[in-house]
């Protein structure tokens, strides 16, 4: 509670106590509402000796409650007393040792939760045709369930068909239109049977596939070895995933298209496309830890980003009919990349695509010629090409060795996020042709100088959050930024890169270059971690024109101590507002939350958070903390806030003067061991030295052995307060 106001707490608990009370009246209606419908609970035998509880509803229909039952084949009915049973309540039919098999009526159109949990013998469970949803929860518990009939009038099966790991067999309806990719990836399905009436998927036992065949949706059951059916011509998104027994599949000429992960997590160990397929889709292959060898078909055109990331790949081919490769095809693989031995390649014959001998994939496009990826995970220094126009977005991301880059002259542009995370990075020159940088270019990069040509006319947000800026702990390693006297749009002030604008201009980044930091009159904004985990700044002015913060914006690192923050518009009389910090590392704490929590300069808030940060810059039940301001240093703040009291909120003062009130003597010990009498008249002033308490003060104050200090405090209470006969004694 120490850095919010209590006030406000207690607000903010009232009203969602008001919620919270809005909410339970509202369900107690409802709870009304619903009982209104019902019958009281009603009883039925039927012929087979099962004792049925039901309630019936709006006198139209039944909702099954419960049963007693003994046999081991129940049949749920659709009928009970003349009522049409149309409903199973929650937990209606759970717990029941018996059965061995429950078969619901078709007409029931809902089923409760939980309705036949714990039925610890149940193997098999036909659910009603009407159906439309499914719940895991109805067979929770139900450790011997190995069959399950799905409802008729589900329109998609999602993973939770498969929540239950013992289910071996399973039935699907005639209204199910699709699977979710992945849902039978955690199933362990040994019979599959689809209704013939289903006009949507069909089946050959094995796989699930669209009605027409043109489709493979998912594997159900798990094989070793499967044939792909002729006439299939989309293998779907996940549809072989995670099955890892799947040690070889044979796919069908006519095949055109293998999905996103559709053999993600399998057993596969080799691959031979079909001449007639185009595309591979993202992931397509991901983590196959068998898979060494892949042939790809001449006629292929699209490769998926990481379409065959960490597995065992140890070589490939880039067909020349190749128009489009994603990102990190072959990341975490035994593929080489570069030099003599390289086993990555593409055909001299592909009109876009081009491999270096030192692992750099370049595409040609209308422009010219794009720095595509760094394939090479080992490169620690590289000379992009001459003639390159553009490094590509995430061209060297994340690349782990890399610590230099030469970028020729005549290179244009510089995409985004294109040195993410390059944590060796260093060096790297911007040439004099470079127009345009993008957002997070070198973010956590360790980059530790850029010059801006004149050309330069775009940088994209986070673009030099180098390291140490972003998420760590630590100065930025950023620390000087060169701008051409002849740029246009960008500009060098107190250490701070700054960007023109339309209306005015944006502080992009802070070099922690300069300990007096004043933004200049056009700023009106702080772009995202601009001063993240800065040190070093003493002195902070901020502009009255400032209405935008970024995402950590200014959350500085440092103990700063003054604050000049200036508004447009004045608050009571006032145009420009001082603050000044306890030197403490609370202070930090307290700066973070008075100025980098917030989006704007919103100052009644970030007067409320500085009065907090001086109430809790001392703790005096742990006097000898290092993180603590004296109480000196902190009486004089507070009593410059009581004096001046704009924006100081009435529970801010209260709490001002109670933590003076229930500290007095070992405040005014510490302003006695400064000589500052203005302080203790200050305090007589406030009414916060009274006649109740300064006897123990004057008490407290002479165990110093300070004459002087404690004449003053007589002389200061007879003068304020009247002389006693104990005076006289002391």
């Amino acid at each position: 509670m120490g850095q919010f106001d209590a006030n406000a707490t207690r607000d903010q608990l009232e009203q969602m106590e008001r919620e919270f009370a809005r909410k339970r009246a509202a369900a107690a209606l409802r709870r009304a509402a619903e009982l209104a419908r019902l019958s009281e609970e009603r009883i039925f035998a039927d012929g087979r000796g099962t004792v049925w509880t039901y309630l019936v509803v709006d006198g139209s229909f039944a909702r099954l409650c419960g049963c007693e039952t003994e046999c081991a084949s129940l049949e749920v009915p659709g009928e009970l007393d003349g009522y049409p049973v149309r409903e199973i309540d929650a937990e209606a039919l759970s717990g029941l040792d018996a059965p061995r098999e429950i078969i619901c009526s078709a007409c029931i159109e809902a089923i409760g939760s939980y309705a036949f949990r714990s039925c610890a013998n149940l193997r098999r469970l036909v659910l009603p045709a009407a159906t439309s949803r499914f719940s895991s929860s109805w067979i929770a518990r139900c450790p011997n369930i190995v069959e399950l009939v799905l409802p008729g009038a589900l329109e998609v099966i999602e993973a939770d068909v498969l929540a239950c790991p013992t289910v071996q067999a399973i039935e699907i309806g005639t209204g199910t239109r699709a699977v979710k990719p992945g849902a039978f990836e955690k199933g362990r399905i040994r019979e599959l049977l689809i209704d013939r009436r289903n006009a949507y998927l069909s089946t050959d036992g094995t796989c699930i596939y669209s009605a027409d065949g043109a489709e493979l949706v998912a594997m159900a059951c798990r094989v070793s070895e499967y044939e792909v059916a002729a006439g299939c011509q989309r293998l779907g998104e996940k549809a072989f995933a995670g099955a890892a027994e799947l040690a070889h599949v044979t796919l069908p000429e006519g095949l055109e298209s293998i999905g996103p992960f559709a053999f993600a997590y399998t057993g596969i160990s080799s691959l031979a496309c079909p001449s007639t397929l185009v595309e591979i889709g993202r992931k397509a292959f991901l983590r196959c830890p068998r898979l060494r060898e892949v042939y790809l078909n001449e006629g292929l055109r699209s490769i998926g980003s990481e379409a065959f990331a960490g597995s065992a790949l140890v070589g490939l081919r880039v067909p020349a009919s190749v128009e489009d490769i994603g990102r990190s095809v072959t990341v975490r693989t035994g593929v080489r990349h570069s030099g003599a031995a390289a086993t990555f390649s593409v055909d001299a014959g592909n009109a876009v695509f081009f491999i270096d001998g030192q692992g750099c994939l370049y595409a040609r496009r209308i422009d010219g010629v794009h720095l595509m990826e760094m394939l090479d995970p080992d490169v620690t220094s590289y000379d992009v090409r001459a003639g390159t126009v553009a490094v590509d977005e995430k061209a060297f991301s994340y690349h782990a060795a890399i610590e230099s880059v030469v970028l020729p002259e005549g290179l244009k542009r510089i995409g985004d996020g294109a040195f993410r995370v390059c944590r060796k990075l260093r060096e790297v020159k911007l040439p004099s042709s470079v127009v345009s940088v993008g957002a997070d270019a070198f973010i956590d990069t360790a980059l530790e100088r850029i010059a801006i040509p004149d050309g330069l006319c775009d940088i994209g947000l986070r673009a030099f959050v180098t390291d140490g800026a972003h998420h760590e702990g630590r100065p930025p390693s950023l620390r000087e930024i060169v701008v051409s006297p002849g740029n246009p749009r960008f500009f060098m002030h107190a250490g701070m890169l700054c960007r023109r604008t339309s209306t005015g201009a944006n502080v992009v980044v802070f070099t922690n270059s300069c300990a007096q930091v004043a933004f200049p009159e056009m700023v009106e904004a702080v772009e995202d971690y601009a001063f993240n985990n800065a040190f070093g700044i003493e002195e902070l002015r901020l502009n009255a024109r400032l209405n935008s913060i970024g995402a950590c914006g200014l959350s500085v690192e440092c103990a700063i101590r003054t604050v000049s923050i200036e508004v447009a518009e004045p608050i009571e009389g006032r145009t420009s507002f001082l603050l000044r910090f306890p030197e403490t590392s609370r202070s930090v704490h307290g700066f973070l939350l008075a100025l980098g929590a917030f989006g704007s300069l919103y100052l009644p808030d970030i007067m409320a958070q500085y009065d907090s940060c001086i109430a809790g810059s001392r703790d005096y039940h742990a006097p000898g903390d290092s993180g603590n301001a004296s109480a000196y240093e902190q009486v004089k703040l507070i009593c410059g806030r009581l004096q001046d009291s704009v924006l100081l909120t009435e529970s801010n003062r209260k709490r001002y003067c109670t933590l003076i009130v229930e500290n007095i003597e070992e405040i005014c010990v510490d302003i006695a061991r400064h000589d500052d009498r203005a302080t203790l008249g200050m305090l007589t002033d406030l009414s916060l030295l009274t006649a109740d308490n300064i006897g123990a003060v004057i008490e407290a104050v002479n165990r110093l052995q300070d004459a002087s200090m404690t004449g003053y405090l007589l002389e200061l209470k007879r003068i304020r307060f009247g002389r006693s006969r104990a005076d006289y004694d002391l």
